[in-house]
């Protein structure tokens, strides 16, 4: 909908005017910060402004189901968490007020932040400097400030940031890409006649971006709440009368089973679910009772019922654990890597009438 990208000179970052402040109701104030972009709908600027309104305003008692109603959380969320922990020094997280878009989903009229002009990711200075609640505390990125003050939602950050470092940062991983790369580009950067760096100074970075990597990742896992134990699940497989992975019929319910531990136990488990396949889920509470249809009492495996949809739906759906410790720190599963939609979905009977 709107570019956070400001029509004059850099700097004045994080001056609290362009990085989803609530400045006042007027419109026309937020023109001087935001270039509107494009919009398939009649009053844009009316919407962004209710959105940092929401955001900044909303008790945070309040937040998490206030804002869910204008911004897509879970995105934003994996987004703040990408952007710390890549280093990204053109974004929303370093300059607050430029190199940034939010997008409002047309399906759900959801707003997201987005990344943009990300070639200064790796950003050597604030490898060891910037920690996981990097800006946090400054009340100009409300983003950052008011979403990682709502316990629920500091813990689903945390979440994402731990599955970032284990799937993203695997140093293996990245060596083998790196070099990968460096295999493509080897003999055409030593062939570049106009090239602003010489071949050494190519050559050195290289070891200067895994060095990175392996720094960063070191830095981050060191952080004493990335470090609470958050519980493991194993699975998350939907039964219809007791048969796993049998197609439902028209309207039927069906039960999702998952098998999770943590060595303080499990304060909590929740079932999202979604008949669309775009935007927020709805929610209910998982049991380890025997009685809902969840195998034994207290055998580590948990259960909840997804209602009957019309055949021909498909319904997302993933389960968070969490631990019995002072933090509730909580696991996804599947955990996702830069989005939570890569669920696993359950699959209508006639599935054939959406091919």
């Amino acid at each position: 909908m709107a570019s956070d990208r400001p029509t004059g000179g850099g700097g004045g970052w994080g001056d609290g005017t362009a990085a989803l402040n609530y400045l006042n109701n007027d419109t026309n104030t937020y023109k001087q910060y935001y270039t509107l972009k494009e919009s398939t709908v009649t009053q844009p600027w009316d919407y962004l402004v209710k959105a940092c309104d929401k955001l900044e305003n909303t008790p945070l008692a309040n937040l998490e189901d206030t804002l869910a109603r204008y911004f897509n959380i879970d995105r934003t969320l994996w987004y703040l968490a990408s952007e710390i922990a890549w280093c990204d020094d053109d974004s929303y997280i370093f300059k607050g007020k430029m190199d940034y878009y939010v997008h409002v989903e047309a399906e759900t009229g959801l707003m997201s932040p987005n990344e943009y002009d990300g070639n200064e990711s790796f950003y050597t200075p604030g490898q060891t400097s910037w920690g996981v609640f990097y800006n946090a505390n400054n009340a100009n990125y409300p983003l950052l400030n008011r979403l990682l003050a709502v316990p629920s939602l500091r813990q689903r950050y945390l979440a994402h940031m731990r599955t970032i470092l284990a799937e993203e940062f695997d140093t293996a991983y990245t060596n083998l890409t790196i070099n990968n790369f460096r295999t493509l580009i080897d003999t055409i950067v030593a062939n570049d006649t106009k090239k602003i760096y010489t071949t050494a100074q190519y050559t050195s970075e290289i070891a200067v971006l895994k060095n990175f990597v392996n720094v960063r990742k070191n830095y981050l896992n060191a952080n004493t709440e990335i470090q609470e134990i958050a519980p493991v699940v194993y699975d998350a497989a939907y039964y219809t009368n007791g048969v796993q992975y049998l197609q439902p019929s028209d309207m039927q319910a069906t039960t999702v089973r998952s098998a999770m531990a943590s060595p303080t136990g499990i304060d909590n488990a929740q079932l999202y679910y979604s008949n669309s396949l775009v935007g927020n889920f709805s929610k209910t509470q998982m049991f380890d009772d025997g009685l809902h249809d969840d195998s034994l009492a207290s055998d580590g495996i948990y259960g909840a019922s997804i209602p009957g949809f019309a055949a021909g739906t498909w319904v997302r759906y993933y389960v968070e654990s969490a631990a019995a410790n002072s933090a509730k720190s909580v696991t996804y599963f599947p955990p996702g890597r830069n989005t939570m939609y890569s669920f696993i979905q359950l699959l209508p009977l006639h599935q054939q009438i959406l091919q």
